[in-house]
């Protein structure tokens, strides 16, 4: 059976090399453009997904942390469910635009436990 991206990224459950996880989230990211809160929770989950059972702890390629990061920033909303697992992944970013999202969210964010986990971000990307 074929799945597609955002399926195979939400049942992921072995290893994934990290250029196939740059391919399977590129792919998430580019062809999935609904915004709905379930939607934007699955996309979420399924990138959180990659990040747990990429090979090596890298993070994501600086040129699909960009797409993400513009992802994020197009259906982050601290109110959804979705922000907390949206804030995890931006660990896993690599580029300089990703750290100019994170401190983008950390300046906007109100809800404390958002802000906290994008302060230990910032600091663990020394940023």
């Amino acid at each position: 059976m074929n799945m597609n991206p955002l399926d195979r990224g939400l049942n992921l459950n072995c290893d994934i090399s990290e250029d196939d996880g740059n391919i399977l989230a590129s792919a998430i990211i580019k062809y999935n453009h609904a915004k709905s809160e379930d939607c934007v929770t699955n996309i979420a989950f399924a990138l959180y997904n990659i990040s747990q059972y990429r090979t090596s702890g890298v993070g994501f390629s600086e040129e699909v942390s960009d797409e993400i990061s513009g992802w994020i920033e197009s259906v982050f909303n601290e109110e959804h469910k979705s922000a907390e697992k949206l804030a995890d992944i931006v660990f896993e970013l690599t580029s300089k635009k990703s750290n100019e999202l994170v401190k983008r969210l950390y300046q906007t964010t109100t809800n404390e436990y958002l802000k906290a986990t994008l302060l230990e971000v910032q600091s663990y990307k020394g940023i």
